[in-house]
């Protein structure tokens, strides 16, 4: 008797995987490009609530003096949005993929 099976099973990853890969990609590259180019005014937005938070810390504590930073907040968050979209670009690789795998 012949068998109606496969002789080998599907062991790639399922479909959910490798969408589930290329949307967060896709998003992490649209946040770190906005991050990145300040598109908006993200950065600029997020720098001064950072400043502000800061200085009602240091207000609080009793040290009325403003914080000497080695590199701005505006700066820092642009580099870290750089590397948001490089790390989004990484995962839609792999999330392109996991569906050619699939």
């Amino acid at each position: 008797m012949i068998s109606s099976l496969p002789l080998t099973a599907h062991t790639g990853p399922s479909l959910t995987f490798g969408i589930g890969a290329l949307r967060a990609g896709m998003a992490s590259v649209l946040y770190g490009l906005g991050l990145t180019f300040d598109v908006r005014g993200m950065t600029t937005h997020q720098g001064a609530r950072m400043r502000a938070r800061v200085q009602r810390a240091r207000l609080s504590k009793g040290v009325p003096a403003e914080p000497v930073y080695p590199v701005s907040p505006e700066v820092r968050l642009r580099m870290s949005g750089g590397g948001i979209a490089l790390a989004g670009i990484a995962l839609c690789a792999a999330g392109i993929a996991l569906l050619h795998l699939g």
